[in-house]
């Protein structure tokens, strides 16, 4: 996106897209560059460039460059070395034929070419309209958008997309037949087209007749449109070159003794003083402080490149000065933070006045002790939208991890799929006046993110990895918890290690000084299908796990869809005396079982963990059966891991 007052433009079309430029009178575009009277199958054509043109004798010196860089693919290496804020696109220029050389070389068999004196060398013409060009065409658009993603320009796009018309805006008709052979090869075109470029980014128009004059510079022509279909696509362009604007809420510990909403803030018998100070502690503030400022923010300032971002940060008149005066250090260097005290301001008076009438945005919530990363950034920019107003959009995929309070070091980062968590959950809305909105709701929140989508229509997008909910001693969801580490790491369990950290950190490149978990020993207990049953298969601990503190063991289920949970389980055996105390564990009066803990059992394949804190003492092997079921069941899988 732009992030200047000039929009640069790049084209790769006809006049139709070219020409709308020249009603841009408040001067904010700068065309880098156009090709015309080319096509994708030329510029990316197997048999490689036409390298004697010097035949080709046209008057003109933009007809004759337009058709050489057709002959020479210049294309290619300019799209690489052209700065751009958008790439238009049209495909008024597939009405001419190609020309194919026995070499395997594509180009456009244009009127201009035609009428020069140039050669043709030795091949065969292709129709318009024939399957042949249109599979030609398919190879270059493949090829073409494959170096548009390496590019990471795929938001940079717009197609600018009519059909022909059947006759002018006064009635006089154009030739049928010519018509919709030209609208069929179009609606070809068209159809590959949207399957790549994203449908906010293709401009179409309805009742095209009424923007084709009689009179107009180039001649009468059923693609030879007016100002009004000028003026029409270079509003869109501007408006879609426009970043979307999203609003971030961060609650940066407020004080709301008995609210329901917080696991924090549900005090017991009014007991507010134990609360404030368990909100206010220095080892809980510092840490979300240090999150905030070192991991958070730096990755929303990258985020700017992709929205427009107005970052609220809540807190309440009863925090501590020294943190309030750390908050506004850390706006002075970041300046799209809206600092809120929630006694005196509102979230909804915030996004009222960074939002202008019939605007379309979105609010999403982040934790102080969260993270956001460019993916999500990216990915939420498309859906911003008017056709979307009224969704919330969910990105499930991301990381989780524990981070050491003390140390700040990331351990045990696990890989999350969770719709419609909480971290980054949007809600895209739109001005209608002032303090009015298409929901109110929506722009603070109000309804639990677990609910959202029994009440809202949703759009839910887990094809990357967009979050990373960081995990600590003081976390709030595990403070009235009796061992709150106990909790967490249970919790964690029902996620799939991370074996290779370099994933994580070439989604979250901030977090790689903060891991030093040393190398991780993996060893495969069990890697051939076996059924469970009521009868536990066992599997031996290595030695080489005597004297480390923690294992833990992955494991790979596959369950029937009517399975319930807690079907199965794990027991640990110990050679002499047991621990009177193993976490995460439960000792059962049952001699058969002892320390046991059951397994993650849903419907379909489980991939999941059980840690095992081993420092008081560690089995020599552990057991695995189902529990209280006869269904079919299957361990697939069974590693132990643990740190060097």
């Amino acid at each position: 996106m732009n992030d200047g007052s000039n929009v640069k433009v790049l084209i790769f079309g006809s006049c139709i897209s070219r020409d709308i430029f020249e009603l841009d009178k408040d001067g904010s575009i700068v065309i880098k560059d156009y090709f015309a009277r080319s096509s994708f199958a030329s510029v990316y054509s197997s048999g490689g460039v036409i390298v004697d043109y010097d035949g080709v004798d046209i008057n003109s010196p933009f007809r004759r460059r337009a058709v050489v860089r057709d002959l020479n693919n210049q294309f290619i290496n300019d799209l690489k070395c052209i700065e751009f804020d958008v790439l238009i696109l049209d495909f008024i220029d597939e009405r001419f034929d190609y020309f194919l050389t026995d070499d395997g070389a594509v180009f456009v068999l244009s009127d201009e070419l035609l009428q020069s004196n140039f050669i043709l060398p030795s091949g065969r013409r292709i129709a318009a309209d024939s399957d042949e060009k249109f599979n030609l065409f398919c190879l270059g658009w493949n090829n073409f958008w494959a170096e548009i993603i390496k590019l990471g320009c795929e938001s940079k796009i717009i197609v600018n997309a009519p059909f022909w018309a059947k006759e002018t805006n006064c009635g006089k008709k154009f030739h049928v037949g010519h018509v919709d052979k030209n609208n069929n090869i179009l609606n070809r075109i068209y159809s590959i087209v949207k399957k790549d470029v994203p449908l906010s980014q293709v401009i179409v128009f309805d009742k095209i007749n009424a923007y084709v004059p009689l009179v107009h510079k180039w001649g009468c022509q059923p693609f030879h449109f007016n100002n009004e279909f000028g003026y029409n696509v270079l509003g869109r362009i501007k408006r879609m070159n426009k970043k979307p604007k999203l609003f971030l809420v961060t609650r940066f510990s407020i004080f709301q003794p008995g609210s329901l909403s917080w696991v924090a803030s549900k005090t017991e018998n009014g007991d507010k003083d134990s609360y404030f100070n368990q909100l206010y502690s220095p080892d809980r503030l510092d840490l979300r402080l240090y999150i905030l400022s070192n991991l958070s923010l730096p990755l929303v300032a990258e985020g700017q490149n992709y929205c427009d971002i107005v970052h609220v940060i809540q807190y309440s008149n009863t925090l501590p000065a020294q943190y309030l005066e750390s908050l506004k250090k850390i706006n002075l260097e970041f300046k799209f933070i809206k600092l809120c005290c929630v006694e005196e301001d509102s979230v909804i008076r915030v996004v009222n006045d960074n939002t202008v009438i019939d605007e379309t945005f979105a609010v999403a919530n982040l934790d102080d002790d969260d993270l956001l990363n460019i993916n999500y950034f990216i990915s939420v920019a498309q859906y911003i939208t008017s056709n979307n107003v009224g969704f919330y959009v969910s990105f499930g995929l991301g990381f989780t991890g524990f981070l050491e309070t003390s140390s700040h070091q990331m351990t045990n980062i696990r890989s999350v799929h969770r719709p419609f968590i909480n971290i980054g959950l949007a809600r895209v809305n739109k001005k209608h006046a002032d303090m009015e909105f298409y929901s109110e709701s929506m722009v603070t929140g109000s309804v639990n993110h677990v609910l959202v989508d029994k009440m809202y229509p949703c759009i839910l997008d887990s094809r990357s990895e967009c979050f990373f909910w960081i995990r600590s001693i003081v976390q709030d969801t595990t403070a009235k918890k009796t061992d709150p580490m106990t909790a967490i790491l249970a919790d964690m369990d029902s996620f799939s290690l991370v074996n290779n950290k370099n994933d994580v950190f070439d989604k979250f490149p901030l977090l790689a000084p903060f891991s030093n978990e040393g190398s991780i020993e993996s060893i495969v207990l069990s890697d051939e299908i076996k059924s469970l049953s009521s009868k536990f298969i066992y599997f031996s601990i290595p030695d080489s796990c005597r004297g480390i503190e923690q294992i833990i063991l992955s494991y790979e289920l596959s369950c029937p869809a009517d399975i319930r949970g807690n079907n199965a389980l794990v027991k640990l055996v110990f050679d002499g005396e047991e621990p009177s105390n193993i976490k995460n564990f439960i000792k059962s009066a049952s001699s058969e079982i002892g320390w046991y803990r059951y397994l993650n059992t849903k419907p379909g394949k489980i991939n999941a963990t059980v840690t095992l804190d081993i420092s008081s003492g560690c089995p020599i092997s552990i057991g695995i059966r189902s529990w209280n079921t006869d269904l079919e069941m299957s361990l697939e899988k069974l590693v132990l891991s643990y740190k060097k």
